[in-house]
């Protein structure tokens, strides 16, 4: 989290119900139902990585519990775990959340965010 100076990091896999958190620093669960999760966007075919800069302002997020409760998510960035590239077949996404609104992020904190994801 500190390299991209947010307070939550986070290695999410995916099922067909839920969202668990494999390493979360900085958010005290360690799941939430996919039906809430702003990672489901990573999983589309051609996602790279996805950012939502203002979530409430945003139609798919504005009443989102993660949004309007707890953690209360201004910021995220997220990119695909992706295990087979030929099938294009992802398991989770690696992301980012702010918990204060700031601006997208740089070209290099971009970069950086693909290569943890495919780590």
């Amino acid at each position: 989290s500190s390299v991209f100076d947010v307070p939550i990091c986070l290695v999410s896999l995916l099922d067909s119900d839920r969202q668990w958190f494999k390493s979360h620093p900085g958010l005290n669960c360690s799941s939430t139902c996919r039906n809430v999760a702003f990672c489901n966007l990573t999983q589309h075919p051609d996602a790279d990585r996805v950012t939502v800069i203002h979530p409430l302002q945003d139609a798919r997020f504005k009443d989102n519990p993660l949004v309007t409760g707890y953690p209360r998510i201004r910021f995220y960035a997220g990119a695909p775990l992706i295990v087979d590239k030929a099938k294009n077949l992802s398991v989770g996404s690696f992301c980012v959340i702010d918990t204060k609104e700031r601006q997208n992020l740089t070209e290099k904190e971009k970069t950086q965010l693909i290569h943890f994801a495919a780590l």
